[in-house]
């Protein structure tokens, strides 16, 4: 009975020692998963406030660029004009007494721009074209 009893502490202690291991795994494992969905949410985290931060870049620069073009289009044509074209209404031509705006396309102007070491030659060449 004694080697018994031996015995069966033995087990006991063996039962209990590998109890206590796989306890020990299933923290280390409980502990590595939560580390693991931790890394997993920051990942996220930082991927959202990426994208959020290129999309508020690319509306700041969408907004600069409106500004920039309004503004060109206030320099460049009278106040009414430019409304109804922001509007996306067409303008009927007007006439002046003392002055009319024609739009005009020179094919090669730009090319030939670029190339003019001064600006009184694009003048001329537009004032003979012009007159």
């Amino acid at each position: 009975m004694y080697g018994g009893h031996v015995e069966s502490r033995s087990s006991t202690a063996w039962f209990a020692s590998g109890l206590a291991a796989l306890i020990g795994l299933a923290v280390v494992g409980l502990v590595y998963l939560v580390s693991a969905e931790n890394r997993f949410q920051r990942g996220r985290l930082h991927s959202a406030v990426a994208q959020t931060r290129d999309a508020q870049s690319r509306r700041r620069s969408a907004a600069l660029d409106r500004r920039c073009c309004e503004r060109l289009l206030g320099d460049m044509l009278p106040p009414g004009v430019a409304d109804r074209l922001k509007a996306g209404q067409t303008v009927e031509p007007e006439t002046f007494d003392i002055a009319s705006v024609y739009f005009s396309d020179i094919v090669g102007f730009n090319d030939f721009a670029v190339s003019c070491h001064s600006p009184l030659v694009i003048v001329r060449l537009l004032n003979s074209v012009f007159r």
